[in-house]
């Protein structure tokens, strides 16, 4: 469907521009809904409506199918109506490569789906609840002549009503969320136990699910992986995760590498860019599983970024005192000043002393991995990537990929690559400075001729700023701009580019004026199609995700917004 105009509408185009004015409380209170409504595509809102309209002509028909009307009768359509939306909430749900295989969506975006028919599963249960209670006590166990034990459908309702009500505090009380929502296994019980025909509607997602479930694990079980930590400017903890026997890594940046383990299996083939994995480390509990995107991975396996490297690796932003982050950056520090040897070596007399080895891995569970982005990016000309803070670990899992495209020729349209990168100060740019330069070295050096890439870096200093007066124009920052220069060759040019100095390392105090740096690059562009040879990317906070999103809708442009509202 990419390949045609109204196919790419409706994969591409959303409803409307996210009003940026926005009250808070507005969101708040209307759950944002409105932004999540304003940013469906047209592809979605389609099946979206046409749901709606068979799950009104299967009322209709199950209401006519008693021959009588009645409280009695709306009250089994509507438990009728209800299987069916259980039945579908459990297909986004699964984390296999089913969404990716059929429908060419991920998990992650199609998690949202759950969540809508979860609503609407909850609302025909209450009608059908209600209704129910007209006709007399919904707490008799006794079965009727149907096989229907109404007692066991009250059971259910409670335990879906909870998890409806914790669901509404997930952004505020995760683990709450996230425990009380095993609640489905009693509420699915309880629904098989209420009406014998619930069976045939929830048979098949409940056998997805569970053989999704065990094979995940098998997966997890089978391919032990080892972290070993340490800590980057900025409070960030860098992960490198290997596998087979437990390694030592004594890297401090992004750009050094460490042995990996024998027994790659997938992660040895190029990733999909915007990749991310689940992971927990029993050490910190093993109840907990995060979903963390995956900064470099796969491509470092074939002579690419790094001829030595681990499986993947993950950057994590360190976030309040208590949270899980945290623990995990206190325990890459403490084992970063803790001095280690090695036990197996006998050193003599005479002998120099070696230097003391890094820190040993720790265990890690992995998930994954999964994500696919909802854009190709060999079809653009130019490409804008958009980060906000720790926002910048899936953009350099897409600079990876485009520097080893480029340099094997499979990616001959791309022309230009601007990253635009708001952070609060420079210490979390200290981490991957020398990523950056890398990547700009790669993408002048290892390209063929005609498949130079002009890559343009554009910082942006958050911190007590209002906007940025213009969003395209490099002002030099004072000491910490100098600083960030320094690191970079010296002066604002991150790449000579060979094409009239256009990669730049640009520098700003303030916000990103979005607008502003989407009205430059409009009238920069040489295409003369801008809006179908543009892509953008943005991972970044709400505020400036909205940004995005309104400039992109405004100018026909297509977007990714990696979002991770689970």
């Amino acid at each position: 469907l990419q390949h045609t105009t109204w196919g790419h509408s409706l994969l591409q185009r959303r409803l409307g521009p996210i009003p940026t004015q926005l009250s808070s409380w507005v969101r708040t209170l209307t759950g944002g809904a409105i932004p999540a409504f304003l940013n469906l595509k047209y592809g979605e809102a389609w099946m979206m409506a046409a749901y709606g309209i068979l799950q009104i002509a299967l009322l209709v028909y199950w209401t006519m199918e008693e021959g009588v009307t009645g409280i009695r009768t709306t009250g089994i359509a509507f438990g009728k109506a209800a299987l069916t939306n259980l039945m579908m909430t459990y297909l986004p749900v699964s984390k296999t490569t089913l969404w990716v295989r059929v429908c060419g969506i991920s998990f992650e975006r199609a998690v949202k789906f759950h969540r809508q028919l979860s609503y609407l599963a909850m609302a025909t249960m209450t009608i059908h609840l209600a209704c129910m209670t007209l006709k007399g006590p919904v707490w008799d166990r006794t079965p009727l002549v149907s096989g229907v034990v109404i007692a066991y459908g009250l059971l259910a309702f409670l335990s879906f009503a909870f998890m409806s009500l914790t669901a509404m505090l997930r952004r505020w009380c995760y683990e709450l969320f996230r425990y009380t929502h095993y609640l489905y296994i009693a509420g699915t019980v309880f629904v098989l136990l209420h009406a014998p025909e619930a069976w045939q509607y929830l048979v098949i997602p409940c056998v997805v699910h569970v053989a999704d479930f065990l094979w995940r694990w098998f997966v997890i079980l089978r391919n032990p992986t080892w972290a070993t930590l340490s800590t980057l400017p900025g409070n960030v903890t860098q992960v490198n995760v290997t596998s087979g026997k437990k390694k030592h890594s004594s890297n401090n940046n992004i750009s050094n590498g460490s042995t990996a383990g024998e027994g790659k299996g997938k992660w040895a083939l190029p990733l999909e860019p915007g990749s991310y994995v689940w992971v927990c480390l029993p050490r910190l509990s093993l109840l907990q599983w995060h979903p963390i995107s995956i900064s470099t991975a796969g491509l470092m396996h074939d002579g690419g970024l790094e001829a030595e490297a681990p499986l993947f690796r993950l950057h994590i932003k360190s976030l309040d005192k208590g949270a899980w982050s945290n623990d995990l950056y206190q325990i890459a520090a403490r084992k970063a000043m803790t001095p280690h040897s090695d036990s197996s070596t006998v050193k003599e007399d005479n002998a120099p002393s070696a230097p003391p080895l890094s820190p040993p891995a720790l265990g890690i569970l992995v998930d994954g991995p999964y994500g696919k982005l909802s854009i190709d990016l060999k079809r653009y000309r130019q490409l804008v990537l958009v980060a906000g803070g720790i926002g910048i670990t899936p953009m350099t899992s897409v600079l990876s990929y485009i520097s080893h495209h480029t340099r094997k020729g499979t990616m001959s349209r791309l022309k230009t690559v601007i990253l635009v990168w708001a952070l609060r100060d420079l210490a979390l740019f200290d981490g991957f400075a020398a990523f950056l330069e890398q990547i700009a070295r790669e993408l002048k050096e290892q390209s063929p001729q005609q498949q130079r890439v002009h890559f343009t870096v554009q910082i942006y200093l958050t911190a007590g700023r209002g906007n940025a007066a213009d969003g395209a124009s490099g002002v030099g920052l004072e000491e910490g701009g100098k600083a960030m220069h320094k690191q970079l060759g010296g002066d604002m040019r991150l790449v000579d580019g060979g094409g009239g100095g256009k990669n730049h390392l640009r520098t700003l105090h303030g916000r990103p004026n979005i607008s502003a740096i989407f009205e430059t690059l409009m009238n920069d562009t040489e295409d003369g199609q801008p809006a179908a040879s543009t892509g953008v990317l943005a991972c970044a906070p709400e505020g400036l995700l909205y940004q995005v999103q309104r400039e992109c809708v405004l100018r026909s442009l297509d977007v990714h917004m990696e979002e991770f509202a689970f």
